[in-house]
């Protein structure tokens, strides 16, 4: 179990950190959500600003930014996903196959 208060006081220390790893995040055609995800980010995430509320406003808002761009990633793959299956769908009713 990560311990969210040790990670939290690190962030403070290196702000900079959670804008880098937003950053990384919305890099168009990287896997880097998905990589951050793997390793236990939302989570973490979720987490860091369950405990920043009410201590630190900057910080709490600088994790949700960060959380906002993992978690766009995985709508926009859900989205696509939604959309081929609908398609496939959609042909393979065209040519009498159901």
């Amino acid at each position: 179990m990560t311990d969210v208060h040790g990670v939290a006081v690190e962030l403070a220390e290196h702000s900079g950190l959670l804008d880098k790893l937003y950053e990384l995040c919305c890099v168009d055609g990287s896997s880097n959500a998905s990589i951050a995800t793997k390793n236990g980010g939302v989570e973490l995430l979720t987490s860091l600003c369950d405990f920043l509320h009410g201590r630190s406003l900057k910080l709490l808002v600088s994790a949700l930014r960060t959380l906002s761009s993992i978690i766009h990633v995985h709508i926009s793959l859900l989205k696509d996903l939604c959309r081929l299956h609908l398609e496939k769908e959609s042909t393979l009713r065209n040519v009498g196959i159901s």
